[in-house]
C-alpha cells in the first residue's frame, strides 16, 4: 500500500509536532466483508480507496450501528529520532461501534487530506484481516489493532 511511502514522507501530515497527540481526526478505519478479503487482496499498488473499490463494488459492509466510511481512529506516532527520523511507529486506539449488529472480514486504515473523505485521493495506510467473519449482534463491535505499524526508511 502506498499510502505508507507517504506516511514515511510526512506526504500525509503527521510530522513530529503530532507525535503521541492522536489528534489527526483524518485517519479513518472502516470494516471490509468477506468478500474483500477473499477477491481483492490487498496490493503493494493499491494506493488510495479507488483501488480496492474497482476490484469488489461492495467491499465495505453495512449494518445497524455502522456508518459509512468506519469512525475517526486515534493514532500515537513515536519516531526513532530527533531531526530526520529514519522509522515511524504507529500504534492505533481501539475502535468501537456499540450496539451495533455487524459481521466483518476485516478493516481498512485510511487517511484522507480534505475536509471530507474522497475514495479517489484517500490514502490506504494499512489492511487488517481478523481471519475469519466477527460478528455482533445488538452489542460492541472493537477493533483493537494489538501490534504497532513500524516502518523503516533506513
Amino acid at each position: 500500500m502506498n499510502g505508507i511511502k507517504s506516511l514515511v514522507t510526512g506526504d500525509i501530515g503527521l510530522d513530529q509536532a503530532d507525535a503521541g497527540s492522536g489528534s489527526d481526526s483524518n485517519l479513518r478505519i472502516m470494516l471490509v466483508s468477506a468478500d474483500q478479503s477473499a477477491t481483492a487482496t490487498p496490493k503493494q499498488t493499491h494506493a488510495v480507496r479507488t483501488d480496492i473499490n474497482a476490484t469488489v463494488s461492495n467491499y465495505e459492509i453495512t449494518g445497524t450501528g455502522y456508518t459509512t466510511l468506519g469512525k475517526p481512529v486515534v493514532a500515537t506516532v513515536a519516531f526513532d529520532s530527533v531531526g530526520t527520523p529514519t522509522a515511524v511507529e504507529v500504534s492505533f486506539a481501539q475502535t468501537s461501534w456499540t450496539s451495533s449488529t455487524i459481521t466483518a472480514r476485516g478493516a481498512i486504515i485510511f487517511y484522507h487530506a480534505g475536509s471530507t473523505p474522497s475514495a479517489s485521493t484517500d490514502k490506504l495506510l494499512a489492511y487488517l484481516d481478523f481471519g475469519a467473519n466477527v460478528s455482533s449482534s445488538n452489542g460492541t463491535f472493537t477493533v483493537s489493532v494489538t501490534t504497532p505499524l513500524s516502518i523503516d526508511n533506513s
